[in-house]
């Protein structure tokens, strides 16, 4: 099967990121975290900037409730690739989740510019925002999302900030 498969691409090519990648997936999937867990390690240990594991290991730090352990993972992952829009995304919803809204849009600030039409991007940033009480900014992020992803969503949060300002327009 899958895993025996990338079993032997690994005696091939040892620390082959998409192989170990892979086999931390599927021992998620099978409800083995701490399998999953050395898979990711051992990607990490072979590719220290593979970003995409940073983010599945942080991910999985953060459901054991190892939060500090996770916090590193994405800011390490942000140091290393400040403008990838994945890696600024988890790092600013870790912040925004801590109360920390203005360290949310500091750690999306280069990915912003890298990709200013991220959807993920712009939703995170109007949170944010609006979090800071910057209902000019918030409704800004919340307009260009609607333009690039329009969705009823999207219009929801700009009432909100409008409902929020009292601007009932």
């Amino acid at each position: 099967g899958a895993v025996s498969a990338y079993k032997r691409a690994l005696e091939i090519e040892p620390g082959n990121a998409v192989a170990t990648h892979s086999l931390a997936r599927i021992a998620l999937e099978a409800g083995k975290s701490e399998e999953a867990r050395q898979w990711y390690q051992q990607t990490l240990d072979a590719n220290p900037d593979h970003w995409q594991t940073m983010l599945a290991m942080a991910d999985l730090e953060y459901r054991a409730r190892r939060y500090g352990e996770a916090q590193q993972l994405l800011e390490r992952a942000a140091q290393k690739h400040p403008a990838e829009p994945a890696v600024a995304v988890s790092l600013g919803r870790m912040h925004l989740g801590n109360n920390e809204a203005r360290k949310a849009l500091t750690a999306t600030d280069a990915a912003s510019k890298a990709a200013p039409a991220h959807a993920e991007l712009l939703q995170l940033r109007g949170a944010a925002y609006l979090a800071l009480g910057d209902a000019g900014n918030a409704s800004a992020a919340y307009e260009q999302l609607a333009k690039v992803a329009p969705s009823a969503d999207a219009h929801y949060r700009q009432a909100t900030v409008h409902a929020v300002g009292r601007n009932s327009k």
